[in-house]
């Protein structure tokens, strides 16, 4: 009889600790995760390896188009054009700038530092004229057929220009809109 009392007992205590842990999820308790709010480069993150990281590469050529002087839109077209992918035509549309460029021998260079070469010349112009919203770029293949697209938004490039991001998280963050297509 004693026994039976004891499973009871021990039962009961294990379904009340069962719900009980239910309980506390289900009302909104610590557990539950947060939405993330904003894109955070995360390269600073990472442990030391053997190669270099495509964002170090971007990195790399952000720093060297965005020493330029870019004043306007047209002192862009030439920033990027200077040591950049070849650009085949530049539109402004309102606060907007649309890109199409052939990337400098991708074979060789690939088309990780082209786009931190584009980043680079548009922080240099957002420096002169912060005017504009962002810049759309629309990457060629040598058939002029588009085979990927990236973006380069104004605020981030204010961040790299105000010095609240290196130029590897600035060129994070655009390496982060690079879309391909197979």
């Amino acid at each position: 009889m004693r026994r039976r009392h004891i499973l009871r007992r021990g039962a009961a205590a294990l379904a009340v600790g069962l719900t009980a842990g239910c309980a506390a999820k289900a009302d909104g308790g610590s557990d539950t995760p947060t939405a993330a709010k904003r894109q955070t480069p995360a390269h600073g993150d990472l442990p030391a390896l053997p190669v270099e990281e495509r964002w170090s590469v971007a990195g790399r050529s952000v720093g060297d188009a965005a020493s330029t002087d870019v004043a306007d839109a047209d002192a862009f077209e030439a920033a990027v054009a200077e040591g950049g992918p070849a650009v085949e035509k530049l539109t402004k549309r309102g606060k907007k700038l649309e890109l199409k460029a052939t990337p400098s021998d991708a074979a060789g260079r690939g088309v990780v530092t082209d786009v931190g070469h584009v980043a680079g010349a548009y922080a240099a112009l957002v420096r002169s004229d912060d005017s504009f919203e962002r810049v759309s770029v629309a990457l060629l293949d040598g058939g002029k057929k588009p085979f990927g697209s990236f973006q380069v938004v104004t605020p981030w490039a204010e961040r790299y220009v105000d010095g609240e991001w290196t130029a590897t998280e600035y060129g994070e963050a655009v390496l982060g809109t690079l879309k391909t297509k197979s």
